[in-house]
């Protein structure tokens, strides 16, 4: 069945609301780095401000993708650990 208005009317509505902020929330040991670019690279694309928020372990690969919000929207958990 092809995805069509009559099948989902929301989804041609999704595409014309706009966006303002994306939130990330990271708790990752991190590891695996193509993933993790991938990631990366597709926050830098979008057009919203991406807010990145540390909980837990945020580790490796994951500190890189806390780091890469928008630096004035970087925050952590009170109990967060970066490694």
């Amino acid at each position: 069945m092809p995805l069509n208005r009559s099948f989902y009317p929301g989804i041609g509505r999704s595409y014309t609301v706009p966006i303002y902020h994306l939130y990330l929330f990271i708790n990752s040991p991190g590891r695996w780095v193509i993933p993790g670019v991938a990631i990366y690279d597709t926050m830098q694309f979008v057009q919203p401000d991406v807010h990145t928020i540390c909980m837990g372990l945020v580790a490796s690969m994951g500190s890189f993708l806390l780091a890469g919000g928008v630096i004035t929207k970087r925050l952590a958990f009170p109990h967060a650990r970066r490694q």
